[in-house]
């Protein structure tokens, strides 16, 4: 619980965190409506949150953007290729207008 009030607090302000995969978001398009990717995990665990901006756009893609940016991670760091998704939902406080996307990597 208390680390992922943590990833919520990093988003709010905005900030990738200590432990965050890359600086910033990935920009990915959805036909014509761009798209900003956020991942954010913890060290020493294989737990992340994808954030994926703007929460207009349907879940579908929204988890296809996220399996891009989550299946990178997995893949350079755990050199592992299944990803397991534990909750989906549109976020309106920590990220505004933003699908929240957590899992981890088996």
């Amino acid at each position: 619980m208390k680390q992922w009030f943590l990833i919520s607090l990093f988003a709010a302000l905005g900030l990738s965190g200590p432990a965050s995969a890359g600086s910033g978001g990935q920009k990915v398009t959805a036909g014509d409506v761009p798209l900003d990717v956020m991942l954010i995990f913890i060290n020493g665990t294989r737990n992340f949150a994808v954030f994926v901006e703007p929460n207009s756009i349907d879940r579908k893609t929204a988890l296809k953007a996220a399996t891009q940016k989550a299946g990178k991670f997995c893949r350079d760091t755990f050199g592992s290729r299944k990803i397991r998704y534990t909750k989906i939902k549109r976020r309106t406080w920590a990220v505004p207008d933003a699908w929240n996307i957590n899992g981890s990597c088996e």
